[in-house]
């Protein structure tokens, strides 16, 4: 009885282990990071384009290299790029979308680091321009964000009369609950980032 238990302990184990190791192939990453760019797309009519997606499912982190937004009607014209956006997932959200069904959850995000961020706001003369819009029931759930480090920022406006341009700025919001609705606070105070 003792060596069928083991058995099947071993069994699970290397099941579990085979799971993990074709989860991280370049396939199934590949196959998440089309699904993320689909989802940005339907839900929030943004293009988002990335050079690649690493994660690691035992630490719940991700990072994505090499990213452009662009809306679905300038996609030649992106209103943001980043160098790598990196994230860590604090284990109640996977806890809590498992529980809940996998059905839309909080989020919670322990770790967010931008880097080298370019925002380019681009307005042509008849007042329209290349930024997303959000429709106020876009979403219902939560989420809970960290501290951020953004290093090198690069901002930029151009619109036919006027151009603005900011480079090498760093923030950090300061941490709490922000609904998908609400515009995160920018601390004043980066001494701590």
């Amino acid at each position: 009885m003792f060596r069928k238990t083991r058995l099947v302990l071993i069994g699970a184990a290397g099941a579990t282990l085979l799971a993990l190791l074709a989860a991280h192939a370049p396939p199934a990453r590949a196959l998440v990071l089309r699904r993320v760019v689909e989802a940005a797309r339907s839900s929030l009519g943004i293009e988002l384009h990335a050079e690649s997606l690493s994660y690691n499912l035992l630490t719940l982190s991700t990072e994505l290299r090499g990213i452009r937004l662009a809306t679905s009607k300038t996609p030649d014209a992106p209103f943001a790029a980043a160098d790598a956006l990196a994230i860590s997932f604090a284990a109640r959200t996977l806890i809590g979308y498992v529980v809940s069904g996998f059905s839309r959850t909080d989020i919670s995000v322990t770790r967010l680091s931008i880097a080298s961020p370019r925002i380019q706001i681009q307005r042509e003369a008849d007042g329209s321009d290349n930024l997303p819009r959000v429709s106020s029931g876009a979403s219902s759930a939560g989420f809970v964000l960290p501290p951020i480090r953004v290093d090198d920022l690069d901002f930029s406006f151009q619109q036919p009369a006027t151009s603005v341009a900011m480079r090498g700025a760093a923030r950090c919001p300061a941490s709490g609950v922000v609904s998908s609705t609400a515009a995160p606070r920018i601390a004043t105070d980066v001494a701590g980032c």
